[in-house]
């Protein structure tokens, strides 16, 4: 019985849209981080032309991405991610991710597409969504994942200014 309560109280902060990035785990096994093109997707209205499918992470088109080799850096980016994903803030209804993580820990994937411009993100576990609306993040890791991203040679999607905003 005891171990069905620790299996629920693990599982069920994620599986009811809890924050996805206060679960990440402190010291990753894997860790990708992804140039996604929101602004592509946003502009066409998520029609994904087939030649831009095959690269897409949850239908939206992936620009590059880099596997962070290094322990400290993997650790880096968690710690960022969780500590900008503190607040209570409400988060905007828009969404246009430029950025998405990648975390493999434990034999579970754990996935965060990021959009810095509304400060909100949305979180999949084994690849199903964790919340149907995105949660608040600040926009404090974005620097960190561009420094990474250019570094290994990504290109970035361009950072766009809707006539809604």
């Amino acid at each position: 019985m005891r171990t069905l309560v620790l299996l629920f109280g693990v599982a069920l902060p994620l599986g009811c849209g809890a924050k996805a990035a206060q679960s990440l785990p402190d010291d990753p096994e894997q860790l990708v981080i992804y140039s996604i093109d929101g602004p592509y997707y946003v502009e066409h209205e998520g029609m994904i032309p087939p030649e831009k499918q095959k690269d897409a992470l949850h239908g939206y088109p992936v620009l590059g991405k880099v596997v962070v080799a290094d322990r400290e850096k993997r650790r880096a980016v968690v710690r960022a991610l969780k500590d900008a994903s503190t607040a209570k803030t409400k988060p905007a209804t828009k969404f246009n991710p430029r950025h998405a993580i990648g975390i493999l820990h434990a034999g579970q994937s754990i996935e965060l597409l990021i959009s810095f411009q509304y400060q909100n993100y949305l979180g999949y576990r084994e690849y199903k969504p964790l919340s149907e609306s995105p949660k608040f993040i600040s926009q404090q890791p974005e620097a960190l994942l561009d420094e990474l991203l250019t570094e290994a040679g990504v290109p970035l999607a361009p950072r766009v200014k809707h006539e809604s905003d």
